[in-house]
């Protein structure tokens, strides 16, 4: 980090430093709407000839369109035709793959498929073609029912009455017919 410190608008100033080492909170709101103010009029200052750039933009992009040979134009149209097609083909695939991603150990693969067969996947993408995970995720904790709230269940201590399927009587016969000798 350099030594000098600068203003918003990159100007070195000794005074900013000292200003930023010894601030003070704001004592009144006449003072703070001077400090908003000045902030204010500060950005406003940086960015007064974004319009005007912005057009200038515009302008030599349409230039360059109109001075482009045909050659050039029907190359960049055979380019948008080409990522269309490959965007086309590919984008239900990711889509797909993101759904079953996404349902991982919440649908079943029957449940997912009859899922995927009614949707337009289309929807679950991007302007700029990328996949939407944040929808995605909706629609499937949308068809997911809502986990039930589960009473815990106190464990079986073996207490009770139990019925055998042997004809034992005492303990000495249970083990022989289970050690299989009787």
């Amino acid at each position: 980090m350099s030594d000098d410190m600068t203003d918003d608008d990159g100007n070195s100033d000794v005074s900013v430093q000292e200003t930023r080492t010894e601030w003070k909170a704001p004592t009144s709101q006449e003072e703070l709407d001077r400090i908003i103010a000045s902030r204010v009029s500060r950005i406003q200052r940086r960015y007064a000839d974004y319009d005007s750039l912005k057009e200038k933009a515009a302008r030599a992009d349409a230039l360059d369109s109109e001075l482009a040979s045909d050659k050039d134009k029907a190359v960049r149209a055979a380019q948008e035709q080409t990522r269309a097609e490959v965007l086309s083909t590919t984008t239900p695939r990711l889509v797909r793959a993101e759904f079953r991603a996404a349902a991982k150990g919440v649908l079943s693969n029957e449940q997912l498929d009859s899922l995927l067969e009614d949707v337009d996947l289309n929807r679950f993408v991007t302007d700029k073609g990328d996949v939407d995970e944040e929808r995605i995720a909706k629609k499937i904790s949308a068809l997911v029912p809502p986990p039930a709230e589960e009473t815990p269940k106190f464990p079986d201590l073996g207490g009770g009455r139990r019925g055998t399927n042997s004809t034992a009587t005492n303990m000495n016969q249970l083990i022989r017919q289970k050690a299989g000798l009787g």
